[in-house]
């Protein structure tokens, strides 16, 4: 391509300027227009010699150097300088914090020293001072010691009262009622009286070494029941999955215990009740039939075996009944080795024996059972299968008369949106005529609860839980007046106040597990959980 002016005229260029800033060919009339300071060669002259061409093209290559030289050092004079003052800045901050630093504690030191000159001149003489301080502590110390020692024993003596009456308000499934403790007692009552006698003829001791009377701790007692009324305390028994161990976990003080079981290991899937001051296990794993029973109030830490059921399962559900004057515990559903099961069975605690009941009317799992008055087992929901054997939610509630124990009856209900069908929902008596129902599976985990009046067999709407969840292995229950539950996939506490006259709006709360639960370890136990009262 011909060279071009840059003016872009048609003329053929005369000349090239070498110059800094133009660099390029020129035509006559623009060569005409450039001035003094422009390097400007004829191209006929350059044509003929090519050496005047590169030589300048070095010369400009080394001014272009020593600029870009000069450059470099004089940003290198700038970065040295921009250093020293900001190192001349730091060591000026550093001296001003050194001397603010020493004007603060020369201030704080005066300040002090002229406070403690005012204390001394107010308060006397320092050795009486201080030996009227360690007097008022040692007070203090010996009256904190005589609360605690009344404390205890009011709660033991309110116990030696609990089983001298053999009653208790059947507020949840698991104190089954007056008949159940009745039929307990007469197997404890002896051995739990004498322990009690002991410790609080030990502590009566411990009271007259401090300077203290009987007398004396009652009156404390008082006091403090009239300032906080102490409640009895919840806790949660965690049956760890595959482990030989129970974790203990105290609602109120937020504190667990670890217990080390011998000669035992929690199956999975089985299911747990307490009764009285025992948990009875059963079931589980590989379709186990072995039964066990732990004393949570018991010095040795061993779970004891008993007589095995007769029909091995795991998914089961166990439930507390009196019939004829004898506390049962009734095994309901599950599935066996050969599918699902729709076989009951009752173990005598007495005797030490299982026994078939009749049988339900549909073979199924994952029911939730409640004792009604502490005779009738109501049970609700489940895993059922179609004829074809395809699993399906079941809705369906059947009821059995453990007075009786003649057949299984179906409780129709209309058709309903606030109950079921699904699997683990938890269930428990809040009346002398109502069961709620809450939660569950089935293919997710379930908002829903319901009242269920027995009486007219009525299924009424109550309000959603704040989170969807199952309540597999969890044992629901009542705690002054008020209705907990744990869920199986999070652990976190499920509460709904049905006090009369509290929460005008009936609404459930959700107690996140990290809220509650004061260490990790306790969240990671699984399935089998056990609310109970001491």
């Amino acid at each position: 391509m011909d060279p071009q002016c840059q003016c872009g005229a048609v003329q053929p260029p005369v000349a090239y300027c070498f110059s800094q800033k133009c660099k390029c060919y020129l035509c006559a009339q623009c060569e005409s227009r450039h001035g003094s300071g422009h390097e400007c060669f004829p191209l006929s002259e350059l044509e003929q010699n090519p050496a005047l061409l590169l030589q300048k093209r070095i010369e400009d290559a080394e001014k272009s150097t020593v600029a870009l030289r000069e450059y470099r050092k004089l940003l290198e004079e700038k970065e040295l300088t921009i250093t020293r003052v900001a190192n001349r800045l730091r060591e000026d901050v550093a001296r001003l914090l050194r001397e603010i630093h020493g004007l603060a504690s020369s201030c704080v030191e005066s300040e002090t020293e002229s406070q403690l000159f005012q204390l001394a001149q107010t308060s006397g003489k320092k050795a009486q001072a201080d030996a009227r301080i360690k007097q008022q502590t040692e007070l203090m110390q010996m009256l904190k010691k005589k609360r605690e020692i009344a404390k205890k024993l009011r709660s033991q003596t309110a116990a030696i009262q609990f089983y001298t009456s053999l009653e208790r308000a059947p507020d949840c499934e698991m104190s089954a009622g007056s008949d159940v403790m009745k039929e307990i007692a007469k197997c404890e009552y002896d051995y739990k009286a004498n322990r009690l006698v002991q410790f609080l003829s030990a502590q009566s001791d411990r009271l007259r070494e401090m300077g203290g009377s009987v007398s004396d701790s009652h009156t404390v007692a008082k006091e403090e029941s009239q300032l906080s009324p102490a409640p009895q305390s919840p806790f949660v028994y965690f049956l760890k999955e595959n482990a030989n161990e129970i974790l203990v976990y105290n609602l109120e003080l937020r504190k667990s215990v670890r217990i080390l079981v011998d000669g035992w290991k929690a199956a999975k899937h089985m299911d747990s009740v307490a009764v009285g001051s025992r948990i009875y296990c059963s079931g589980g794993g590989m379709y186990q039939k072995a039964t066990f029973d732990y004393e949570y109030v018991a010095t040795a830490n061993t779970m004891r075996g008993r007589a095995d059921m007769l029909v091995g399962k795991t998914l089961h559900k166990l439930v507390v009944c009196v019939s004829d004057g004898k506390c049962g515990i009734y095994s309901v559903c599950g599935q066996g080795p050969n599918g699902l099961l729709n076989i009951c069975e009752r173990y005598d605690i007495r005797s030490d024996s299982w026994s078939l009941c009749p049988s339900l009317n549909e073979a199924k799992y994952g029911v939730s059972a409640v004792a009604f008055n502490s005779r009738v087992i109501y049970c609700f929901g489940g895993l059922g299968a179609t004829a074809d054997g395809v699993e399906k939610f079941l809705s369906t509630i059947e009821c059995l008369d453990t007075t009786k124990a003649d057949t299984w009856h179906i409780v129709e209900i209309a058709g309903v949106d606030c109950y079921g069908p699904a699997l683990d929902m938890a269930a428990v008596q809040v009346s002398k005529t109502q069961i709620v129902i809450f939660g569950g599976f089935s293919g997710d985990f379930s908002y829903k609860s319901a009242v269920f009046d027995v009486t007219t067999g009525d299924m009424g709407a109550m309000p959603s839980l704040v989170l969807g969840e199952s309540f597999h292995g969890s044992r629901p229950t009542m705690f002054s007046g008020k209705l907990c539950a744990i869920g199986y996939r999070r652990k976190d506490l499920h509460v709904l106040d049905l006090r009369p006259g509290g929460t005008k709006k009936r609404r459930w709360e959700l107690v996140k597990a990290e809220e509650w639960m004061a260490e990790p370890a306790v969240q990671k136990a699984s399935d089998s959980m056990i609310l109970v009262r001491i």
